[in-house]
């Protein structure tokens, strides 16, 4: 009898023990984002040019934990995200910015070790 009660008894718990649900904690943050990309360039003449443009982004998810993948046009970049903020995946990528909330985003990326820097400020849509 006390053998009976005590397989009920693993058998309810089995059973009846809720499942934790596994998440990945960047799938709240993948997705298109609409931007505001500000660039400023130093041409040959040493003038600063400006220019502002809009565009939309995609952020995926990399096969590697707490990587994230943007993708800029052609362009991929990899970052990987500590608490909301981008830093860069690859030692010498000059890419940084972070989620100011949960579908908005802020990075800017320097352009081939030169003084050109393109700022993008999105929302998720």
């Amino acid at each position: 009898m006390r053998k009976l009660l005590i397989t009920a008894f693993i058998i309810f718990l089995i059973t009846n023990n809720p499942k934790a649900l596994l998440t990945d904690y960047r799938d709240i943050f993948i997705g298109s984002y609409f931007c505001t990309k500000q660039c400023q360039t130093l041409n040959a003449n040493l003038n600063i040019a400006f220019f502002e443009d809009t565009l939309s982004i995609n952020i995926t998810k990399d096969n590697l934990d707490s990587v994230l993948n943007i993708n800029i046009k052609q362009n991929n970049y990899k970052v990987k995200l500590l608490n909301g903020i981008l830093i860069p995946y690859r030692p010498g990528d000059l890419i940084h910015g972070y989620f100011y909330s949960l579908d908005s985003i802020s990075f800017a990326i320097s352009l081939s070790h030169t003084p050109n820097i393109c700022m993008y400020k999105g929302i998720k849509f």
